[in-house]
């Protein structure tokens, strides 16, 4: 895994679940990244372990279109941005189709050789979700993502959901490091 297929595993999950709109934020500042989506998830609470827990077993077939989501990559993708040797945080905030709102912080401390953990998973609200979003996974203490993975992820979302966003279907945002303002994937 490396920066990019990190972040599109994040993004992927949301399209199988027919995402309309997906926004990737990235705070240099506080190594924070944030992947926002619109979707329709039914992925409740009592799912979690599905999220972060490796060995499982199988993976979440979501009710609408049985699509396999949350079997290996979601598990990496977090972990690996905070990288070996660092702290760090996956913050994920859900609003189901049911309305059972829930989030949940996996603490990860990769800083002892002797004692690595990412087990430890604390539950909330999920009230920390942006307005206008339904979906949300944020990444504390991220290792510094560059412009140039920045341009290779635009590149690459772009080529992987082209004719989705061509159709009109979704919406794909990200945040250039260097503003405020957040740039759409081109639609030619």
């Amino acid at each position: 895994m490396d920066v990019k297929s990190a972040i599109i595993e994040y993004v992927d999950n949301a399209e199988d679940e027919g995402a309309s709109k997906v926004s990737i934020y990235y705070d240099k500042s506080t190594n924070t990244l944030s992947v926002l989506s619109v979707e329709k998830t039914d992925l409740e609470k009592n799912s979690y372990r599905k999220l972060f827990s490796l060995g499982v077993g199988g993976k979440l077939h979501t009710k609408k279109n049985g699509v396999g989501k949350y079997s290996q990559g979601f598990k990496y993708a977090g972990p690996y941005l905070i990288g070996e040797g660092n702290k760090g945080e996956v913050r994920v905030a859900v609003s189901p189709i049911s309305g059972n709102n829930w989030g949940a912080i996996q603490y990860i401390d990769y800083t002892n050789d002797e004692n690595y953990t990412d087990k430890y998973i604390e539950f909330n609200d999920g009230s920390e979700m942006p307005e206008g979003y339904n979906f949300m996974v944020k990444v504390i203490g991220c290792k510094e993502i560059s412009n140039i993975d920045f341009l290779k992820l635009k590149v690459d979302l772009g080529i992987r959901y082209r004719d989705k966003i061509v159709n009109g279907e979704t919406e794909i945002y990200i945040n250039n490091v260097y503003s405020t303002y957040p740039i759409i994937l081109n639609k030619n």
